[in-house]
């Protein structure tokens, strides 16, 4: 039982960010890195740095400025279109948030492939799953155009004009789009394209 488990594994790594059932849980992402301002988890929280002064700087490590290593991240300027996407309460932006994975899938310029293939893992069939692999991953970025017959997809839609390529990542999607959501998918796509590739 969990229970019995979490008193085992008290005090140890593996229990520091995980929920009453035992799902790996990284609180809310509200903590602050010390030194470019970044919002992260809690469970995110890598190391703790120094100021010069001795006093301790809460950071993420590796995953934002590297301890302050990494300049100009506070200052960086995302863009009207992702800005607006990221934060505004619109409906074309809550889509977006709720579709995040859709739209990131579809806009990727290559695939990953795994040597051996993928396997999912479950912890005696009460904990979410794990996806794993089996062996080496390979990056598979395949040819800028695509071949006579086949639809071009990755890398090879950012070739074409806004409403083409949108047409392309609406059938490569892995998931079935519901008609009523259909206008909001491709306004959605053409932004994040014309965003992508601008002149």
């Amino acid at each position: 039982t969990f229970a019995l488990w979490r008193a085992t594994e008290k005090g140890s790594d593996d229990m520091r960010d995980r929920d009453e059932n035992g799902r790996h849980y990284l609180g809310r992402m509200d903590v602050r890195c010390g030194y470019c301002g970044a919002i992260g988890f809690r469970g995110e929280l890598k190391t703790k740095g120094d100021d010069g002064d001795g006093n301790k700087i809460q950071n993420f490590g590796s995953l934002c400025c590297c301890k302050g290593k990494i300049g100009g991240i506070v200052d960086y300027e995302l863009g009207d279109t992702l800005e607006n996407l990221y934060t505004s309460p619109d409906v074309n932006a809550l889509h977006f948030r709720a579709n995040a994975r859709v739209y990131n899938n579809s806009m990727a310029m290559s695939s990953l492939a795994c040597e051996h293939g993928w396997r999912q893992r479950f912890h005696n069939n009460k904990c979410e799953g794990m996806l794993t692999s089996q062996g080496q991953l390979l990056r598979k970025m395949g040819p800028l155009t695509a071949r006579d017959g086949e639809r071009p997809k990755c890398i090879q839609a950012y070739f074409y004009g806004a409403d083409q390529a949108t047409a392309y990542r609406m059938m490569n999607c892995r998931v079935s789009i519901p008609s009523k959501e259909r206008e909001t998918y491709k306004s959605v796509f053409k932004a994040l394209h014309r965003t992508l590739v601008s002149p």
